[in-house]
C-alpha cells in the first residue's frame, strides 16, 4: 500500500491479499477486507459515503459503499492503475497509470473513463489535489518532473523539476499550507 487515509474507519490496501482493509484505527481491529484486486490507494466520498480504489491487477477503479462496505462498482482501466485523487467539486476520479504515461479521469457516477490526460513525463506517481484553484500536481518517476493539471480544462500545464535527488513517492498537500513538503531518501523538505 503506497497510501493511506483516514476517516472514522482507517482504509489501507494490502497488495498480499487483493483487497481494501477497513481498520478501526481506536479499537485496533479489521473491520473487514473487501476484494478490490492488488489495491494501490483509496480515496474517500465522506458526503456520498463512498471509497474509491484503484487497483493495478486487475486494472480497475473500484467503488465501495462505506456503510455497507461492499463493491458496487468497478471501471476496468487500460493499464495498471496507482495512486488517485477524488473531486469533490466535479465527482471525478484522478488515477495515474502505473509506469504509463496517462492519467485517467474517471467518472464513477457513468461507471467510465471519460478523459485520458497525456502527461509528458513517464509513471506517474504521486499527486496532490488543489480543489479551489482546480489544479493536479503529478509527479512523475521518469522524467523526474512535477506536472500541473488544470482539471478545469483536462490538459497537462506547466512543469517542474523538483530538488535532488530523484523524487519518488513524493508529496503531501495541506489544505493550510499548499503544497508543502516532499520526502527524498526519508527527509521532509517544504
Amino acid at each position: 500500500m503506497e497510501s493511506i487515509r483516514e476517516e472514522t474507519q482507517a482504509s489501507r490496501g494490502t497488495h498480499g491479499n487483493g483487497s481494501l482493509d477497513i481498520i478501526d484505527v481506536d479499537q485496533r481491529l479489521l473491520v473487514k477486507s473487501v476484494p478490490t484486486g492488488k489495491a494501490q490507494a483509496p480515496a474517500i466520498d465522506a458526503r456520498g459515503g463512498r471509497y474509491y480504489v484503484s487497483a493495478s491487477v486487475p486494472p480497475q477503479l473500484v467503488t465501495i459503499d462505506a456503510a455497507t462496505l461492499e463493491v458496487t462498482d468497478k471501471v476496468p482501466l487500460t493499464g495498471p492503475a496507482d495512486l488517485l485523487v477524488w473531486d469533490s467539486k466535479t465527482g471525478k476520479v484522478y488515477v495515474g497509470h502505473d509506469d504509463g504515461k496517462d492519467l485517467w479521469v474517471v467518472d464513477p457516477t457513468l461507471k467510465k473513463v471519460a478523459a485520458t490526460i497525456a502527461l509528458p513525463g513517464e509513471a506517474p506517481e504521486d499527486l496532490g489535489f488543489d480543489a479551489p484553484h482546480e489544479h493536479l500536481f503529478q509527479s512523475t518517476k521518469i522524467g523526474n518532473i512535477i506536472v500541473v493539471v488544470n482539471v478545469a480544462t483536462g490538459t497537462a500545464g506547466p512543469t517542474w523539476p523538483p530538488p535532488p535527488p530523484r523524487l519518488h513517492t513524493a508529496w503531501r498537500w495541506s489544505r493550510i499550507r499548499g503544497l508543502s513538503r516532499c520526502r527524498r531518501n526519508g527527509k521532509l523538505f517544504s
